[in-house]
């Protein structure tokens, strides 16, 4: 009980009536706390008898385990006749569902799951709740909300407890409801539920963690079709199972992901989502970012990013408790409101992934400085128990012991006056090692209040940034001594305060606004209707245009598809973000979306072709079989060629299509110790220029020697150089794909028996255009970033680049031909053999990939324009 009812009424000056009321009242308060303890300990002991009940199972399991296999296997037998709704009716089908469950080995755990253990937890569905009972009762009366709008929307929680994404959902549920009639599905239980129905014109609640997909996906669409939805909201990657429903019912979904791919599994969920969603909402950049750090995935085009507005946390209802504020203001000014300390908050639940421990050593780096004692740090969260909780609370405790900082650092218990904490802090710091876009920060800056935090860890850093606060608010990656700086600097600086909140008060503002957020959502779901219906639709327009071009975009080594079936297959990989391949020669998709703001209905290589194929960055000049070629002007050009022959036997490849052009550039060659004489025996038979071949350490692979061996020499004597190295697989099962990809780049290089004299018409084309800074392949695939963005941001500071495009092309396999000028950039990095990392180099995420991307990204930042090479029916 709290002390407001610890204490009867005294007599005073009031009537005896007034009296009477007052006892009564407070008679009332009483039975409903002790009504409550008596609901928990029910639940307590429903919670032991489940246990109970799962010990007496495992041990019937190990007695007689033939018993438990054969109900194992009828369990499952069950389940699956649980889900075929065209052979069986829905009554049939849930006694199907019912036996299975009662036969399911694992119905202890179940019932035990993270569902059923939260307040007001729920069955499969709100339907299995006896008629009349207390729980139904109460949502049902809380339903308050009638049809009133001609249309109807669909929101989806993965639960409804307290907590961001629900609280989230809420939110939403309450702004929709002012323009249409909203239907709400929670896909688990939590004491939000009330508020979901009372928003709401109906609350379905499902069990997402023990209903089969086929129930989740028929509830959902049967709900979509009784009130007409025309359009769903599907909140968090973890509600995901709702977007079959809404797919089938024909209603175009928006999915809002807010998680990190890197900690969610299964791995599939985000896939899932993007392959369903009409489309995809992320909060932050950084949580993208992260979804789409595999390699091979690149954004697809219905992805969004928008920053969610402030979310309303406690219920309409409920009046502020004068104790918890009285308790807030003696953690945080203790004195009283003459307290003039500097009080530093940080706010969540108690993990690792929080940063608290940096929080600790942060609070620890300014208290044992100077001027260390004006400053308080407090820390709000639920779980903090050093007593009971071994894995975590009784290490921060050690450590705030340790540090001697006990007296100004203390971790307290969550508040649900967390408004108070706000207007009554200094400073919020944001310490979370991950964390997208967290509710509390997005909160402390509405309440006009700075926060600073890390770089490369939450969403908020590119906010700070975006609002030019970075230099001031944001610290190097998990680095404590910085950010105590950065601290000190704001506590000590009226001036620069000040500055801080005129520019994140302009930030709130412009960046939080719900009610814009929400009609930015809405303007998505109707911005094309579904997928099936976008894609109809422009697989016509691409048909007629006669743009596509199905010898590059269809793989080879693949059972011939029509052209129809190509350009449906591009478009869906469009919107699905896996396995995206360009449409033509010459043009990238994904570049042309980024450039445009895309938003729009039809697909990025429709509009391009609709508009007259405007030049951009997403254009670049293709040279194929056709072009021309100037023999007056191939002896102008002082053309050199460096080849890093690691495997000698494939050099003669090389020579052997040289001798296709009139071109006989200087050859610059490169090999290991080991394998010198080889490659001199192999090169003896080439008729031109052949002016080094050095030995090299097994370092930097083909990068170091084009660039630290010879670099300097070759910019110095020729004006257009080249780069090829020898491709081969020892795997019996790549060893096709290798050989393939050889091919396609060698005839794309050099020419060949496709390509006839591809180096000539290089060469002519450079040399005709003297802005033509670099030539490589135009490889199909679009494959991005991937993991060497960070690595590559490096790299570009260092090359005086400060802002990289979020999707690019380059020369996929590190094979192209440049100007001098162009190399000469790459030069100065300064790159020594000791630069490189050592073999074994992983597959992805090292300098050298990131070097090999950045040859796409620099010409352009340096005023080169890009051209491509493409062979017809040559593709890979």
């Amino acid at each position: 009980m709290s002390e407001e009812n610890d204490k009867k009424p005294t007599k005073g000056s009031a009537t005896a009536d007034e009296q009477i009321q007052s006892l009564l009242t407070w008679r009332t308060q009483v039975l409903q706390e002790l009504s409550q303890t008596a609901a928990e300990l029910e639940r307590l002991r429903e919670g032991s008898r489940d246990l109970e009940s799962l010990y007496r199972d495992l041990a019937d399991a190990r007695d007689r385990p033939w018993k438990s296999f054969k109900r194992k296997q009828l369990s499952r037998l069950l389940y699956w006749l649980s889900g075929k709704d065209r052979l069986l009716s829905e009554r049939r089908r849930d006694k199907f569902l019912s036996s299975a469950q009662k036969r399911d080995p694992k119905r202890s755990l179940r019932h035990l799951s993270e569902a059923s253990l939260r307040d007001n937890s729920i069955s499969d569905e709100r339907a299995d709740r006896p008629p009349g009972s207390k729980e139904a009762d109460a949502l049902a009366s809380a339903r308050s909300k009638k049809a009133k709008f001609g249309s109807s929307v669909m929101v989806v929680s993965h639960d409804a407890t307290r907590t961001g994404a629900p609280i989230l959902a809420l939110n939403l549920v309450k702004e929709l409801s002012n323009r249409h009639n909203v239907v709400s599905v929670i896909l688990g239980g939590g004491d939000l539920a009330r508020d979901f129905a009372a928003e709401s014109v109906e609350l379905l609640e499902l069990n997402r963690l023990s209903m089969q997909q086929e129930k989740i996906t028929r509830k959902v669409a049967d709900l979509c079709a009784k009130h007409n939805v025309s359009m769903g909201f599907v909140n968090s990657v973890e509600s995901r199972s709702a977007l079959p429903g809404l797919k089938s019912a024909g209603v175009p979904s928006v999915a809002l992901l807010h998680e990190f791919a890197a900690y969610t599994r299964p791995m599939s969920a985000f896939p899932d989502v993007f392959a369903y969603a009409d489309q995809v909402v992320f909060s932050a950049d950084i949580t993208l970012e992260n979804a789409l750090a595999q390699p091979g995935s690149e954004r697809p085009v219905n992805v969004h990013v928008l920053p969610q507005g402030k979310c309303e946390t406690g219920s309409s209802d409920k009046a502020p408790a004068k104790t918890e504020l009285a308790w807030l203001d003696s953690v945080l000014r203790p004195s009283g409101p003459q307290d003039d300390t500097f009080v530093v908050i940080g706010a969540g639940t108690i993990e690792t992934r929080k940063g608290i421990d940096l929080f600790i050593e942060v609070a620890n780096r300014i208290i044992s400085g100077p001027g260390g004692g004006r400053f308080r740090f407090i820390w709000f969260g639920h779980g903090y128990d050093p007593v009971k909780d071994t894995h975590r609370s009784v290490y921060l405790a050690d450590q705030i012991e340790r540090a001697g900082i006990q007296t100004q650092m203390k971790i307290v218990r969550a508040t649900t006056e967390i408004e108070h904490v706000y207007r009554t802090a200094d400073l919020m710091l944001l310490s979370s090692r991950l964390d997208p876009l967290p509710n509390v920060a997005i909160d402390m800056l509405v309440a006009d209040k700075p926060l600073v935090c890390f770089e490369r860890t939450t969403g908020i850093a590119a906010l700070l940034d975006s609002a030019g606060l970075k230099e001031a608010c944001v610290a190097s990656f998990l680095d404590t001594a910085e950010m105590a700086d950065k601290i000190r600097a704001l506590a000590d600086d009226p001036e620069l305060l000040t500055e801080v909140l005129k520019k994140s008060k302009k930030l709130a503002r412009k960046a939080f606004d719900f009610t814009s957020y929400a009609q930015q959502l809405e303007k998505l779901a109707t911005s094309g209707g579904t997928k099936v219906e976008s894609i109809a639709r422009d697989a016509t327009r691409l048909k007629d245009s006669g743009a596509f071009r199905s010898d590059f975009f269809g793989a080879p080594g693949k059972k011939r598809i029509s052209e129809a079936q190509n350009i449906e297959n591009y478009l869906v990989a469009n919107k699905s973000g896996t396995h995206l391949r360009k449409p033509a020669p010459g043009f990238n998709q994904l570049i042309f979306a980024e450039e445009n703001g895309w938003g729009k209905a039809e697909d990025p290589f429709v509009a391009f072709i609709e508009a007259g194929q405007p030049t951009g960055r997403w254009k670049s000049d293709v040279i194929d079989e056709t072009s021309p070629i100037d023999a007056d002007v191939l002896g102008d050009q002082k053309v050199a060629l460096h080849i890093h022959a690691f495997f000698p036997n494939e050099l003669e490849n090389i020579l052997s299509r040289l001798t296709a052009n009139q071109t006989r550039p200087s050859l610059f060659v490169s090999a290991p110790k080991t394998l010198l004489d080889d490659v001199k025996g192999v090169l003896a038979s080439y008729d031109g220029p052949v002016e080094a071949l050095r030995s090299v350490p097994n370092r930097g692979r083909d990068i170091a020697p084009f660039l630290t061996e010879f670099g300097r020499e070759m910019v110095t004597d020729f004006d257009i150089l080249g780069h090829l190295h020898t491709k081969k697989s020892n795997e019996i099962q790549d060893r096709k794909t290798v050989e393939n990809w050889v091919e396609f780049l060698m005839e794309n290089t050099l020419g060949g028996p496709r390509a006839g004299a591809m180096l000539d018409r290089i060469v002519t084309a450079m040399t005709r255009s003297q802005d033509l800074g670099i030539v490589y392949p135009d490889d199909p695939h679009l494959i991005g970033w991937a993991n060497n963005k960070a690595i590559a941001d490096q790299i570009a500071k260092r090359m005086g680049i400060t802002d990289l495009p979020r999707h690019i092309n380059y020369p996929m396999g590190t094979m192209f031909w440049a100007r001098a000028a162009l190399v000469e950039k790459f030069l100065s990095l300064g790159l020594e053999w000791d630069d490189y990392p050592s073999e074994p180099i992983p597959s992805d995420g090292s300098p050298l990939h990131a070097i090999e991307r950045m040859f796409g990204v620099a010409p352009d930042h340096f005023g080169f324009r890009t051209g491509v090479t493409n062979v017809h029916g040559l593709t890979r």
